[in-house]
């Protein structure tokens, strides 16, 4: 969205500036791992906080619509 490069998983998960407050928001708890695209994709209890990013940035809802929100491993949200 913010047409400074291409639209890559990378870019949309780890750069791209129009989305710099989601991902302060849903990946705060990976700190340096967050940013790192192959950490955050195959860390334990990812994929929550990934979906919560994806549903809160809305860039993928034409596509998809609103994805689920997954329970953490442990049972307990977030």
């Amino acid at each position: 969205t913010c047409q400074e490069e291409p639209e890559t998983v990378a870019h949309y998960l780890l750069r791209c500036p129009t989305y710099w407050l989601h991902r302060a928001v849903h990946f705060v708890t990976f700190g340096f791992t967050g940013r790192n695209l192959a950490a955050l994709l195959n860390t334990d209890g990812a994929m929550g906080p990934l979906f919560r990013y994806v549903n809160a940035t809305g860039r993928l809802r034409r596509i998809f619509g609103e994805m689920a929100d997954l329970p953490s491993q442990d049972g307990q949200d977030g």
